[in-house]
């Protein structure tokens, strides 16, 4: 039988007579989807493999009506949802700065590290930390805010595995018509076109919210190309260097879309 919440999102089982439900699983297959699971680091510590495979079989008993709603939200609320990431950025490098100060060589926090990320609950507050071996301790400890560099504690900001995994359950499929059985694909109606640099390599920032750097949606390519088609001296004013004026100027005359950091299309937009 197949279990699907979206496209990527599914599981293939069988359920006995006894409403056993089983997934099969070998060394080189699994019968489940990781897409929206993968970025999370196991929360239950000790338990090595596929965990992933036991939230699945709690969300299909939970469907086929063998635990309740309440039963499944209080096993995972003791849980917190953490990722991991490397300290691949001068900018991430630098949130360190505080706990690396009078630490050793050795015993500071170094370029390509690990580090963990905390789904947070507040929107403004972005949690991460050093790495640790038991990833769920982060929340009951002191953590750094990404925005600000401000050391910080409380759990209250960390989001809890039973929201994320609440979330998870109900994610549209936004490609079909309709929420449950046989869904129809959607009609698509193009409405306008943007130009969109997807920066593979930066998905995990985005995932999590940390940066918004190098992305590049442009709502009206024209306005952007006519910025950099100007004298020097007419667009000084907005605040972006002179060096970053003249290179992306030789890419727009070369036909190429330029680059741009979320912070020097913000003071264009505001040029405008």
């Amino acid at each position: 039988m197949l279990y699907a919440i979206s496209a990527k999102r599914y599981a293939l089982f069988t359920i006995d007579k006894n409403s056993k439900i089983e997934i099969k699983e070998t060394d080189k297959d699994e019968d489940y989807s990781l897409h929206g699971l993968g970025h999370l680091l196991n929360p239950f510590g000790k338990k090595e493999g596929h965990w992933q495979k036991e939230i699945w079989i709690d969300m299909l008993e939970l469907e086929h009506g063998l635990i309740t709603e309440q039963e499944f939200l209080d096993k995972y609320r003791n849980f917190y949802a953490i990722s991991q990431f490397t300290i691949s950025t001068t900018r991430l490098m630098n949130r360190f700065k505080r706990l690396n100060k009078k630490k050793s060589y050795n015993d500071s926090i170094k370029p390509f590290n690990f580090m963990l990320i905390g789904f947070s609950n507040d929107k403004n507050i972005k949690p991460i930390a050093p790495f640790s071996s038991d990833p769920q301790s982060m929340p009951h400890g002191e953590f750094i805010d990404y925005k600000t560099g401000r050391l910080m504690n409380g759990q209250h900001y960390f989001k809890n595995l039973a929201d994320e995994l609440s979330d998870y359950r109900d994610h549209p499929e936004a490609k079909l018509e309709g929420t449950v059985g046989l869904l129809q694909r959607r009609h698509i109606t193009v409405d306008k076109i943007m130009y969109i640099g997807k920066e593979a390599d930066k998905i995990e920032d985005n995932l999590s919210g940390l940066d918004n750097v190098n992305y590049n949606v442009y709502d009206n390519p024209e306005q952007i190309k006519g910025f950099f088609l100007k004298k020097w001296k007419e667009v000084k004013s907005s605040g972006i260097s002179r060096r970053q004026f003249y290179d992306r100027k030789k890419q727009i005359k070369a036909g190429k879309i330029p680059k741009l950091s979320g912070k020097v299309l913000r003071k264009i937009l505001h040029y405008f």
